[in-house]
């Protein structure tokens, strides 16, 4: 199992490879074209959309013919926000995967930070292992405002916001399974086995 983990230099890269590399993946860090060998492409989630962005730009048609042929995406936080269009947070362009707009988070204090109950709200091939309701650790300050097909998970910090999005080959979460110990591992390990089958 081949991953790519693109670098946009404003993530927690080695965290994230650590947390593949520990459930069998092979990892290699994408900051150009995308490697044609690859299964899985990570989009991960550190720093601020318009930044991001931008730092994307000169890849983001390698990543949309990625997925267009098939390969599976996972956004994760920010990279679940680059996902969209665009985003209250900053300027740019996202990659338009999903309809909608990513907004400010409008209740509870901001940032949302730390562990928060997370509930699934439609099977999930994903969720295998795992418990209705799992604790996660989140770390943002904004939300897709989505209300497409695939919602699997919620989180309710004041509001009910997507936790978990999976619909064809894309998969985005706004938590970070990297830093959710045993249960983040667990989904990404799931990852892994859907793209295996």
């Amino acid at each position: 199992m081949i991953i790519g983990i693109i670098d946009y230099g404003a993530s927690n890269l080695f965290s994230l490879k650590a947390a593949f590399e520990r459930i069998g993946g092979s990892v290699k860090m994408v900051e150009s074209n995308i490697p044609y060998e690859l299964d899985l492409l990570v989009m991960p989630g550190v720093g601020s959309f318009g930044q991001a962005a931008s730092s994307i730009e000169h890849i983001r048609e390698s990543v949309i013919d990625f997925i267009n042929n098939g390969g599976t995406f996972v956004g994760i936080c920010l990279g679940l926000h680059l996902m969209f269009e665009s985003s209250e947070e900053g300027p740019g362009r996202g990659l338009g995967l999903l309809a909608g707009q990513v907004k400010r988070i409008r209740s509870g204090k901001v940032p949302h930070m730390g562990w928060s109950e997370t509930r699934l709200i439609e099977n999930s091939d994903l969720w295998d292992g795992l418990k209705n309701v799992e604790y996660f650790y989140y770390a943002h300050s904004y939300f897709p405002e989505y209300f497409g097909d695939g919602i699997k998970a919620l989180v309710d910090y004041g509001e009910k916001m997507p936790a978990m999005v999976q619909k064809g080959n894309l998969i985005g979460v706004q938590f970070h399974p990297e830093k959710s110990g045993i249960p983040g591992q667990l989904l990404l390990r799931n990852i892994i086995n859907t793209v295996k089958k």
